[in-house]
């Protein structure tokens, strides 16, 4: 009976297996479960419920599920091959076993497509049905409210019949936008409301319409009072059903003020870019007249002013210096350069307020300012400023002024306002970063100064380097002024750092100097000994200091902004004054710069003094030279005829008197002779030396043989030697040639051997020559006292003595003519010596003579 009920049934035991289905179950399922499937593990079945009801139904409960569309093609585990989808309703059986348990669940199956279907067409049906009565209903309420809508729009609508110009229905908006009442519209020709340059372009507007059924465009209407206002229009082509043009409708919007906020945009942006092209300059500018030149101009073009300027406050806080405007002409310029804090004006109460000042009406201007207003040389408009703030401080104020009066947007002040801020921002950097440089480069001007200072010992030239170090270091211009006597000053050197003004300079040294007009302020530091600095050189200063007008011409030409001049000292008396000058407006010298100035001249003072002490010195050595020539030769023409009388005279008596007295007076002529010979050749080194001073060393060089000098030397003075007790060795070879002056030669060896055997202590003494190619090699060497090496450094120089006067005589000539005879003919010197154990000199001779 189940397997031919003509109800599908599916029977499941407990562990999910399907045990059997009958025919009906397989035609509405077209497949019966494969084998292996189970129910439990079904998850689109766990999805649907129904392992949820066959889990109930195995613990008693009969369940009728709710119908619902169930689709095979879901269940590809149950072997369902294009199976039609269809609405189902179940009812699940518990079935008992034989101890009384649920063994198995019965599940059995309805199909209800049909009815469920047709349920779903009247439903469907229904539905379509309210939709077209509520579309007729919302059709109707749309177009009372479009009706509405047209009416209260704040764009303007107006509609035109196709085949006329004239508009035949326009909303509110519309007529108000166009100055227009609604009579006035009606029949008005579309093309009146346009700007004459753009009607031209409706005829081909019109054609697009009709082929496009819409278009957009700008355009410029035209109010019934004429003015002129953009727009925004959309014309559409309103059609039938058959597509025939019914009519044209125009959407029109102002855009005005879109127009305006584009602008300001623009300008937005505009501004922006041009704060960082600001900004960016700002990051390159070094001192307060560039970060002037900057920010006016900037402030000029980003708001349409005339001029602008920066002022910053004076150290003392007693006035505002401008140091850099834009735009301003020479009057206000002037007129504005410094401006004292008790004066009221606009920058005056910016900087004491600490607020920005927008003067921008005429009314206001002369109410609050009625003083300045009258004195005025600016003659514009709106004047602003704005103080320059650095964390509690304020630093100085900068101000634009327009060329009209006119109000000022919130935009345009809070604009001032961002610039004033960045502006004091770079100047503290500025002036930081100043402050840094200005001390590097004391330390290093100072380094310069002592380095070159030293290089010369010249008068003239150490002041000429002092104004080329002081320019550009400390001065824009330097001049060193000199007093040669009480009444007379003179002008040495003058230096400005632009080549191009240094003929002025010249023109000011020619037709002003100090000394052509006595001028008092170089006296007075002159006898006061004290600098004098003037911080600001304004106008009055200027005209105070200048003879007349083509003196002031040169001096404005040269620039002066600040002045420090300082005295130079020597000795306790006045020698010169420096002056140094600042030429950028802004740039103003303080205590620290006073300071580096005494400093200058402190150094240079001292330099000078050690120029006129090596001056002095100088012509002393000079003096002391042309004596020693002079002397030299008026001794040695008596000496010359004192030897000449003196072998005479032994001669004489040797045949006239006795033997025993002749044998006497012979004795004693050796030891005269000696003496006349010691004074010949001291009178010849003082020769020498006079010689060598005035350049007239001169040599008469040929082919000489060392070895035959020497060993002509060495018998010469094998009396002194014998005399000494010291032994003579020659370690010499048979010739060594080279082309040297022979004279000079035997005066270098005489002087190496006789200095050798004075200083021998009867200790021998070794002369040797060596040779090579290119040179020849003379060492001379004693085992004598020996020399201390302090003492070595200065054994060659003039007039020195390393051993004791009172035990050996000489000038302290000799090793110093021996070196500059050596010098001249390419040759060297020197010396290995230790006290106690003698010395040994060593001459290098080139064998060729120096070309």
């Amino acid at each position: 009976m189940f397997t031919r009920s003509p109800v599908p049934f599916i029977i499941f035991d407990a562990g999910g297996h399907a045990r059997l289905s009958n025919r009906a179950y397989r035609e509405m399922f077209g497949a019966e479960p494969p084998p292996g499937y189970n129910l439990f593990e079904d998850k689109e079945s766990e999805r649907t419920g129904l392992v949820g009801f066959v889990r109930r139904a195995f613990r008693g409960e009969t369940i009728q599920a709710p119908t619902v569309w169930y689709d095979p093609n879901a269940h590809r585990e149950l072997g369902v091959r294009e199976a039609r989808r269809a609405a189902i309703s179940c009812t699940f059986f518990p079935l008992m076993g034989a101890r009384g348990d649920v063994s198995h669940v019965a599940i059995a199956f309805k199909d209800e497509t049909a009815e469920w279907v047709a349920r779903e067409e009247a439903e469907a049906e229904r539905d379509r049905l309210r939709e077209v009565v509520a579309e007729k209903e919302s059709l109707g309420k749309n177009l009372r409210m479009l009706e509405m809508l047209f009416q209260s729009s704040s764009i303007g609508v107006v509609f035109g019949m196709p085949d006329a110009q004239g508009l035949t229905w326009a909303n509110p908006a519309f007529c108000r936008m166009h100055g227009y009442s609604p009579s006035d519209m009606e029949g008005m020709a579309l093309e009146a409301l346009f700007a004459p340059e753009e009607r031209a372009r409706l005829p081909e507007l019109l054609r697009q319409v009709h082929e496009e059924g819409h278009v957009t465009w700008e355009s410029v209407h035209l109010r019934q009072d004429g003015s002129r206002f953009p727009v925004m229009l959309e014309m559409t082509a309103v059609r039938d059903a058959a597509g025939a043009i019914l009519a044209r409708g125009v959407t029109v919007q102002d855009i005005s003020e879109h127009k305006r906020v584009e602008a300001e945009r623009v300008a937005h942006l505009q501004r922006t870019s041009k704060l960082q092209e600001v900004t960016a300059a700002f990051s390159r500018a070094l001192t307060p007249a560039e970060v002037a030149r900057i920010s006016a101009s900037a402030g000029i073009e980003l708001l349409g002013a005339r001029a602008g300027g920066l002022s910053l406050l004076s150290p003392d806080g007693t006035e505002l210096i401008a140091v850099g405007t834009v735009g301003l002409g020479d009057d206000p310029i002037r007129q504005y350069s410094r401006i004292p804090m008790t004066t009221k004006l606009v920058p005056v109460d910016a900087v004491k307020t600490r607020r920005p000042i927008f003067c921008d009406s005429e009314e206001d201007y002369l109410r609050e300012y009625p003083d300045a207003a009258r004195t005025d040389t600016f003659q514009g408009g709106t004047r602003t400023s704005l103080p320059l703030c650095v964390e509690d401080r304020v630093i100085g104020s900068m101000g634009f002024a327009y060329e009209t009066w006119c109000p000022l947007s919130r935009e345009e002040r809070e604009l001032q306002q961002a610039l004033a801020h960045l502006c004091a921002q770079v100047l503290e950097r500025a002036r930081l970063y100043a402050e840094q440089r200005r001390a590097e480069q004391r330390a290093s001007f100072l380094a310069q100064v002592g380095t070159a200072l030293m290089q010369s010992l010249d008068y003239e030239a150490t002041l000429t380097r002092i104004a080329q170090l002081a320019v550009p270091a400390i001065a824009d211009w330097c001049t060193v002024t000199a007093l040669h006597d009480e009444r007379s000053l003179d002008r040495i050197v003058a230096v400005h750092k632009d080549a191009d003004k240094l003929p002025l300079l010249e023109e000011l040294e020619r037709r002003f100097s100090p000394n052509h007009h006595r001028d008092e302020r170089y006296l007075r530091v002159l006898r006061q000994g004290r600098p004098h600095l003037v911080d600001v050189v304004d106008e009055a200063v200027l005209v105070g200091g200048t003879q007349n007008e083509e003196h002031l011409r040169l001096i404005r030409a040269l620039g002066v902004s600040s002045c420090i001049m300082v005295p130079l000292v020597t000795r306790g008396r006045p020698m010169g004054v420096i002056s140094l000058m600042r030429s950028e407006p802004g740039q103003s010298y303080g205590p620290a710069d006073l300071a580096l100035a005494e400093e200058l001249a402190g150094r240079a003072a001292m330099a000078l003094e050690n120029a006129l002490l090596y001056k002095e010195a100088r012509e002393a050595i000079r003096a002391r030279d042309t004596f020693l020539g002079i002397a030299s030769h008026e001794l040695n023409t008596p000496l010359t005829s004192l030897k000449l009388n003196l072998h005479g005279l032994r001669r004489g008596l040797e045949s006239l008197l006795p033997g025993v007295i002749a044998e006497t007076v012979r004795v004693k002529f050796p030891s005269i002779q000696r003496q006349v010979d010691r004074l010949a050749s001291l009178v010849r080194e003082l020769l020498d030396v006079s010689r060598i001073t005035e350049g007239r060393l001169n040599l008469e060089v040929g082919e000489v043989d060392l070895v035959a000098v020497t060993r002509e030397v060495a018998a010469r003075c094998a009396e002194d030697a014998a005399r000494a007790g010291c032994e003579l060795r020659l370690d010499v070879p048979d010739s060594v040639v080279g082309e040297w002056d022979r004279l000079r030669l035997d005066q270098v060896l005489q002087n190496l051997l006789s200095n050798a055997l004075k200083y021998g202590h009867g200790q021998p003494v070794t002369v040797t020559v060596r040779a090579d190619a290119a040179s020849a090699t003379v060492t001379v060497r004693d085992h004598g006292i020996g020399i201390a090496a302090e003492a070595q450094a200065r054994l060659f120089q003039k007039f020195e003595r390393v051993a004791s006067e009172r035990n050996y005589s000489g000038f302290g000539l000799g090793l110093w003519i021996v070196k500059q005879i050596l010098d001249a003919m390419g040759g060297g010197i020197q010396v290995e010596s230790a006290p106690g154990h003698g010395a040994t000199f060593s001459v290098v001779l080139p064998r060729t003579r120096p070309r």
